[in-house]
């Protein structure tokens, strides 16, 4: 009777155990600790190795590991506490075992922090800490328990500060937070959160509840905070702290956790019963989410905000659940498509709707699953040739009213659709009347030369990227091969851009006898090949140079930034050297690295051009900071670390330009664009919100020794005229003509050596030309 007393207890105790303990089954379980959000506490054991069998793993860790049991129990909810059996894992999970190199046994690991993703193999990875289970299970069992709750991460708790007005930060949360979500709002006495509501906000993500902190002590910390709680205290009816209130809309009176003290905000439980009626059955849809393939998803959400709000070209596909696993299994062509487009024409974006429960109306009201549509953009009626003005608004119908089947139709009408400003001229006469015009209006004259009537793409696309600057552009159009030579082209080159810059609007030092324009040419060998982002580069190199061109109406905007008065500049924007690189740019830091082209020395002088650029660089900073974003500032000399700012796609003629940088996700994303202060904080803005996509980045070279002064500041980076090369890699519309002048040159150059064979080895070695042809 005792011993069938005594195996009673021990399979309560059993059940408890494996009810509160997480037994590691298979690889599946096993693959789980790396990708999930929760913390997890890992023991690992091997009962084979024990001399006395027991009946299973969960009797024998409840005999044998009570102190674990006992740690899990007391923690029960706030982590997973997991427990492997080394004797029944199979052979994958014992080598990433031993890979670990756990002192001995029993090993005791944990999981903490979100995991990330690694770009060589894909699979997921989460820091971990191997602790020596001897120690931390007996005498060290409190501090354990202390860094356990310590290391439960805050990722989706959002804080209400006095930097911004709290009232009116909560009515933001609310209007993001769509989809009837609930905010529940906990109001503390200390800078750290509770490790249960940490908890909680973790396993309830998803779930229809918005968290939110607010540390009321913080209006006692310091003088220098413009706003305080009081308005936001009395909507929410608080009167004394900690205090934990639900919301279900910006105007509901709240719902609050009655006699609320630390003890009781510590128990996980407690907080969970008061929590669980407000959560929804339904999984809100992610605010920004991109399939693990790299697909941009939008929902009934973000595609108002990314789509219907933006000044972009979007391709949308609308497909089912089974369309949309088909499409992530074969994202690469998608992935490859959409990175190949980006980069030639700029202003195209590709997305995909999960036409689920969620977003159901959304695809309805756009023609239903299967099939893509395409957003265009217009010009807005005050536009003008020289300032194009991007809007979807002045469009009657949001897009195009053909549905299109393949990605490949809806990115050619996609192209198609790009407005433009673009003036087509025939003659020289016709390039001499433009360029006066042009002159005349303040306007920098950019001609691009080619043998197409149409206006290519990219160009299309280029003419509506420069807000802000006087540019005219034109295409011209057959012109004679005599004519052409008067621009510095040769007779040879089918296409070519020119700049014709006004000696009227360069410094008074620029030498110049004639008094008439001169001309800068594209080179491809510096600058690249032809497409969006090098062309709009290239021209914004020359607008720095040659000042004048800036429209007058955006000379007098005023762009809110920051105050940097007692702001050191070493300490908001650091400059980055080789010494300092992974201090300031490693680990889970989102860098924003500032590329400029003058030698650190000349900040001496506050009137050069460096100095000004990081003076405007550094209130970015300081304004960034105090809207609590998640970026480090740093600067960086682009034309000594050449090499570091090409990794980032940055050349000579793409600085100043900014380039944000995430190390742990090894993604980057580069400004394009005029370096002005609403430009950058724009484009910051869009990294964070999802609106400008990244790319991966594979390997970020280090950093070499500074350059000297008379490195930089002497070297001599002018625009060299362009000769012929190999176009093969041009615009779309004009590889035929391409291909058609390289026959000809290949037949010009054969035609000599053909010649000299037949003067020494007649019909035979002819003869012998053809068979080698014929094999090949």
């Amino acid at each position: 009777m005792a011993s069938l007393l005594t195996l009673l207890l021990l399979a309560i105790f059993a059940t408890t155990s494996s009810a509160i303990i997480r037994f590691i089954q298979n690889d599946s379980d096993f693959q789980v600790l790396q990708s999930d959000l929760k913390v997890h506490v890992l023991f690992i054991v091997s009962s084979a190795s024990e001399s006395e069998k027991t009946a299973n793993i969960e009797q024998y860790v409840e005999e044998k590991h009570s102190a674990f049991v006992s740690l899990a129990k007391g923690l029960d909810g706030i982590a997973i506490f997991d427990v492997l059996d080394l004797s029944s894992a199979s052979t994958a999970t014992l080598k990433t075992v031993v890979s670990w190199n756990i002192p001995k046994l029993p090993g005791l690991i944990m999981f903490c922090e979100a995991p990330k993703k690694n770009p060589y193999t894909g699979s997921m990875y989460r820091k971990m800490e191997v602790l020596h289970a001897d120690k931390a299970l007996s005498s060290g069992i409190d501090d354990l328990e202390q860094r356990i709750k310590a290391s439960i991460p805050a990722l989706y708790i959002t804080n209400i500060t006095r930097q911004n007005d709290p009232l009116k930060s909560l009515e933001k949360i609310f209007i993001k937070a769509k989809h009837g979500i609930n905010v529940v709002i906990l109001v503390g006495r200390r800078r750290q959160i509770p490790h249960a509501y940490r908890a909680l906000s973790i396993e309830l993500r998803g779930q229809g509840l918005t968290f939110v902190y607010i540390n009321s002590n913080e209006a006692t910390e310091g003088e220098t905070n413009e706003y305080d709680f009081k308005g936001l205290f009395a909507k929410l009816k608080v009167k004394k702290t900690p205090a934990l209130v639900a919301l279900k809309s910006f105007q509901d009176k709240g719902a609050r956790w009655s006699k609320v003290s630390n003890e009781k905000l510590n128990s996980y439980k407690e907080m969970k019963s008061f929590l669980e009626p407000f959560c929804s059955e339904v999984v809100r849809p992610k605010a920004s989410s991109r399939t693990s393939s790299g697909i941009q998803m939008l929902n009934t959400t973000t595609f108002e905000e990314y789509v219907l709000e933006s000044t972009i070209i979007w391709v949308v596909y609308f497909g089912s659940k089974s369309d949309i696993d088909a499409l992530s299994t074969s994202s690469d062509e998608w992935i490859k498509s959409q990175r190949k487009v980006n980069k030639k024409y700029g202003i195209i974006s590709f997305g995909a709707v999960n036409c689920d429960e969620n977003n159901q109306p959304l695809c309805e009201k756009y023609g239903g699953a299967g099939m893509h549509r395409v957003f265009p953009v217009g010009l807005e009626e005050k536009s003008n040739r020289m300032q194009p003005v991007l809007s979807r608004n002045v469009l009657e119908v949001l897009y195009l009213p053909h549905k299109y089947q393949t990605l490949e139709e809806a990115k050619k009408a996609a192209i198609e659709s790009i407005p433009y400003a673009v003036e087509v001229l025939h003659s020289a006469m016709e390039i001499s009347r433009f360029a006066e015009q042009a002159e005349i209006n303040k306007a920098l004259p950019v001609v691009f030369f080619t043998e197409k009537e149409k206006v290519p793409a990219i160009i299309r696309a280029v003419s509506v990227a420069l807000r802000g600057h006087n540019v005219a552009f034109a295409t011209a159009v057959e012109i004679d091969k005599a004519d052409k030579a008067q621009y510095g082209i040769s007779p040879k080159q089918e296409i070519s851009l020119v700049c014709f810059v006004s000696n009227k609007t360069t410094d008074v030092d620029q030498p110049d006898s004639s008094g008439k324009t001169f001309l800068i040419g594209y080179d491809k060998k510096q600058s690249g090949a032809y497409n969006y982002f090098n062309l709009v580069r290239f021209l914004l190199s020359v607008l720095h140079t040659y000042p004048g061109y800036t429209n007058q109406f955006d000379e007098v905007e005023d762009t809110t930034v920051e105050d940097t008065s007692g702001v050191s500049l070493s300490d908001a924007v650091p400059y980055m050297t080789k010494e300092n690189q992974k201090n300031l740019c490693s680990g889970s830091n989102i860098c924003v690295i500032g590329f400029f082209q003058n030698h650190v020395d000349t900040l001496s002088d506050p009137e050069s051009a460096l100095s000004k650029y990081l003076d405007m660089f550094t209130k970015i900073a300081v304004s960034s900071k105090k809207q609590k974003e998640p970026f480090v500032f740093m600067w960086s000399n682009g034309k000594c670390q050449k090499d570091f700012a090409e990794a980032f796609e940055v050349g000579v003629y793409q600085m100043p330009t900014v380039a944000v940088y995430s190390v742990s996700k090894q993604r980057f994303a580069t400004m394009i664009g005029v370096f002005e202060a609403e430009n950058v904080q724009d484009f910051l803005k869009g990294v964070i919100t999802g609106r400008i996509g990244t790319a991966s980045i594979d390997n970020v070279p280090e950093l070499r020794d500074d350059c000297s002064f008379d490195e930089i500041e002497a070297e001599n980076v002018g625009v060299p005229e362009d000769d012929n090369e190999d176009l093969s890699d041009i615009m779309d519309e004009i590889i035929k003509a391409e291909k058609e002048q390289k026959r000809v040159l290949e037949e010009a150059q054969e035609q000599p050596k053909k010649r000299h064979r037949k003067g020494k080895g007649g019909r035979k070695k002819k003869r012998s030309k053809k068979a080698s042809k014929d094999e090949l």
